[in-house]
């Protein structure tokens, strides 16, 4: 489900959620070491956004598990639990949806201020086969 098609106290309650999270995932190792590996490069690039998709991303949640499953758990209205049962592929549908999703990326991007680096999760799975192509 989109960000934009949730409305009222659930679209508010998933902000509240996410916000918080957004901010530890900000502060992260990961993160830090993605930007200062690529600091001087558009971070919208093709291989940019496939080091983005292959690296960071997993570094992400590999570190912060708890996190990504209570941003799935609210952008789904499922529970956390719930989450924790989806098998690995249904789980990583998630995770693209939820990553792909304009409005999840404005929202990450003005919390973290890093609104280019946003723009450059536009699509992962894009990123993908982009990068399987070279």
């Amino acid at each position: 489900m989109k960000l934009s098609e949730i409305t009222g106290d659930r679209a508010l309650d998933i902000i509240a959620d996410i916000l918080p999270i957004v901010g530890r995932l900000k502060d992260s190792k990961a993160l830090d070491e993605f930007y200062k590996a690529h600091k001087t490069q558009d971070l919208t690039s093709k291989a940019i956004r496939a080091d983005l998709v292959f690296t960071l991303i997993p570094a992400l949640i590999k570190s912060n598990k708890q996190d990504i499953l209570q941003i799935v758990a609210s952008v789904t209205g499922k529970s956390v639990q719930a989450v924790k049962k989806l098998s690995a592929k249904a789980l990583w549908n998630e995770i693209k949806d939820i990553l792909s999703d304009p409005e999840i990326q404005e929202l990450f991007g003005s919390s973290a201020n890093t609104e280019q680096a946003a723009s450059s999760v536009s699509s992962p799975e894009a990123a993908g086969q982009s990068a399987a192509a070279e």
